[in-house]
C-alpha cells in the first residue's frame, strides 16, 4: 500500500483562531515623547509626528552615559506596537509602554514623557480606533511601577461615556485589568494619555534609583461567531464525510469530525495555513492519481497530520482550541486509510475551512 509522507504526529494541544473582524490602529494624537536633562548641557528631546499612524513597532529613546562602563546610563524609552501580521498570523492588540531609569548618584536631573515638539514635559495622546462591526471585548491591561522621585497618571477614555484613570506617585507597583464590552459598528475611538516624570530638582535621589514604568495592553477578542465551511469537490468518496460542530466562537473547543468509518479504522487530520501550494513548490489542489488514489485531491499544505481511530460509532474527532490572542484560517482536509478503497489504500475527504 502506498502511502503519504505524513510528518510526525503532534502531541500538543492546537490553539486555532478565528478571522478577525473588527480591526485596532494607533495614531497619535499631538506631537508628544520623551525628553531628558543630563546634569549639564541642554534636555535631549525625541517625539513623534502628530497624527503619526503606527504600521509597525516603534520606539523612542534617549539616553546618557553615567559612568567608564558604556552601558552604565540613564534613559527614557517609549515603545508602541500596533496590530501586526507574523508568519501568517495576525495579532489583533495594541501596547504602548514607557520606561525611565536614573542610576543612583549621577546628576541627571530629569526626565519623561513631553506633550509637544519642543520638549514640554506632559502627556502623550494615543488614538486607538477600532473598525469593522461586531461585538468585541476589550482585554485590557494596565501596569504602573513607579520608584524615588517619580509619578505616572494614565487614562483611558472611550464610548459609552468609559473613562478610567490611573495614578502612581508612591514607590511600588500596581497591576490592574480592564474587560470592556463593545459592539462596533463602523468605527469606535478610544484615546490613551500617559503622564510619566522623573524629577530630581531638589529632592533627594532614590535609595537604589529613580525610574518608572508604565504599559497599557489593549487586545481585540471578537465575540462574533466565526465559520467551519467543507468544499466536498475535493473529495473522493461520498462514505467519508468531514464536518464540523455548531459554530465556532473564540476562546472555546470546537470540534471536527470524519464520519462513515468502521470502528477502529485509522484516519489522520490533514490541517495547515494554506491551500494554494504544497511546501510552496506544487499548485493545490493535487491529483494523487498517481499514487493510485484516483479521484483523490489533496487540498492542504498539511504540516501537522493529527492520528485517529475511529470508535465504535465510526466517528473519530479532534478537539481544537480557539485562541482570542490572534486570527487565522485554517484548513483541514480528513485522510481515511480504506485498503479495498483503490491501490494506495486512502480516500481523502472534503477540504474544511476554519475563519
Amino acid at each position: 500500500m502506498k502511502s503519504l509522507n505524513l510528518l510526525p504526529i503532534a502531541a500538543l494541544a492546537l490553539a486555532l483562531p478565528l478571522t478577525a473582524q473588527v480591526n485596532a490602529s494607533v495614531t497619535t494624537g499631538n506631537a508628544g515623547g520623551i525628553s531628558l536633562t543630563p546634569g549639564t548641557g541642554a534636555a535631549l528631546t525625541q517625539n513623534w509626528a502628530n497624527n503619526h499612524a503606527f504600521s509597525t513597532y516603534e520606539y523612542l529613546y534617549k539616553y546618557t552615559k553615567t559612568g567608564t562602563n558604556q552601558w552604565y546610563r540613564d534613559y527614557v524609552r517609549t515603545y508602541v506596537s500596533p496590530p501586526r501580521s507574523w508568519y501568517g498570523y495576525t495579532y489583533n492588540y495594541v501596547s504602548i509602554y514607557n520606561y525611565a531609569y536614573f542610576r543612583k548618584g549621577t546628576s541627571t536631573k530629569r526626565g519623561g514623557t513631553t506633550s509637544d515638539a519642543k520638549g514640554k514635559a506632559g502627556a502623550q495622546v494615543y488614538n486607538i480606533k477600532l473598525t469593522g462591526s461586531g461585538k468585541v471585548v476589550l482585554d485590557t491591561r494596565v501596569y504602573g511601577s513607579i520608584y524615588g522621585n517619580s509619578k505616572i497618571t494614565m487614562k483611558l477614555t472611550g464610548p459609552n461615556s468609559y473613562s478610567k484613570t490611573w495614578t502612581y506617585a508612591a514607590n511600588g507597583y500596581s497591576y490592574k485589568y480592564e474587560k470592556i464590552s463593545l459592539t462596533v459598528n463602523g468605527t469606535a475611538n478610544f484615546v490613551f494619555t500617559v503622564d510619566a516624570q522623573v524629577d530630581r530638582s531638589g529632592k533627594t535621589p532614590g535609595r537604589y534609583y529613580d525610574g518608572y514604568y508604565s504599559g497599557i495592553f489593549m487586545n481585540v477578542v471578537q465575540n462574533n461567531p466565526g465559520s467551519f465551511t467543507v468544499d466536498n469537490k475535493l473529495a473522493c468518496s461520498t462514505k467519508y464525510k468531514l464536518s464540523g460542530n455548531g459554530t465556532p466562537q473564540k476562546g472555546t473547543y470546537y470540534n471536527v469530525d470524519i464520519t462513515g468509518m468502521t470502528s477502529g479504522q485509522a484516519c489522520a487530520f490533514l490541517y495547515g495555513f494554506n491551500n494554494k501550494t504544497l511546501r510552496n513548490f506544487l499548485a493545490l489542489p493535487l491529483p494523487l492519481d498517481y499514487m493510485g488514489a484516483k479521484g483523490c485531491k489533496l487540498g492542504v499544505d498539511f504540516y501537522y497530520p493529527w492520528a485517529r481511530k475511529a470508535d465504535s460509532a465510526g466517528k473519530a474527532s479532534m478537539r481544537l482550541y480557539l485562541s482570542s490572542w490572534y486570527s487565522r484560517t485554517y484548513y483541514i482536509q480528513g485522510l481515511v486509510f480504506d485498503s479495498k478503497a483503490n491501490s494506495a489504500g486512502l480516500l481523502l475527504t472534503g477540504l474544511g475551512t476554519l475563519k
